[in-house]
């Protein structure tokens, strides 16, 4: 047995106790379907990934999301690894991929031009990135849009913002008031099939994109009132 296979359960244990505090959108059980999502993805890409870098950043990639964090609360990943038994290289790249891993930092990146070698080259951090941005969409990620919206008390859906001919509006002229969960799969989630980066990504996220477009064609028609 290795050090990963005797550890693991310790980590996920730790990740159950440390995700209770967070809303269904973002509790064990997303972590669960991204670890193992992310293995699925592993196995399919060319070369040799680092298997167990991708399982553990899987398993913390939501441990410093800014939605619930402040920076002042910030999980030391690398360290905690380390206390847990694992190598200390192992740790730093795990570290680094969990402090990479969301879109927000990703469209930041590229709004400000930032080129990183490592960012573009990481295998292990594309992996992980694309399986949470799988479980972002289709019927997960419908669940878990309106889970995160009732968290927050944001609406469901807005007569006034949603039920409009595209192009809908932009984020920075949309108020917190105005915000809905429908709002959301415009703003981000339907952007997120052409972010894929994993060959196999690619595939899973086409399916999911067109069931997400389904969903709110349905929507709007029983708003409208034609279904």
């Amino acid at each position: 047995m290795s050090y990963h296979e005797l550890l693991l359960p310790k980590l996920e244990e730790f990740v159950k106790c440390y995700m209770s505090r967070y809303d269904p959108s973002h509790d064990w059980e997303h972590v669960h379907r991204v670890r193992n999502l992310a293995l699925k993805l592993a196995h399919s890409v060319e070369g040799k990934p680092d298997f167990e870098a991708v399982e553990i950043a899987a398993l913390l990639h939501d441990f410093n999301d800014k939605k619930y964090q402040e920076s002042s609360e910030a999980f030391d990943v690398s360290g905690y690894l380390k206390s847990l038994g694992y190598p200390a290289e192992l740790s730093s790249l795990v570290d680094r991929i969990v402090d990479n891993v969301s879109y927000r930092k990703e469209l930041q990146y590229k709004a400000l031009g930032e080129i990183d070698t490592w960012r573009e080259g990481c295998i292990e951090l594309h992996i992980v990135q694309d399986a949470d941005k799988l479980d972002a969409m289709g019927a997960f990620g419908i669940m878990r849009c309106a889970a995160f919206s009732g968290s927050r008390n944001i609406l469901l859906y807005s007569s006034q913002l949603d039920y409009m001919p595209d192009p809908k509006p932009t984020k920075d002229v949309v108020t917190p008031r105005e915000d809905s969960c429908v709002y959301h799969f415009h703003e981000k989630l339907l952007d997120l099939k052409d972010s894929m980066k994993t060959k196999e990504g690619i595939r899973l996220a086409k399916s999911r994109h067109e069931f997400m477009l389904q969903f709110l064609e349905q929507v709007d028609m029983e708003f409208s009132l034609r279904s």
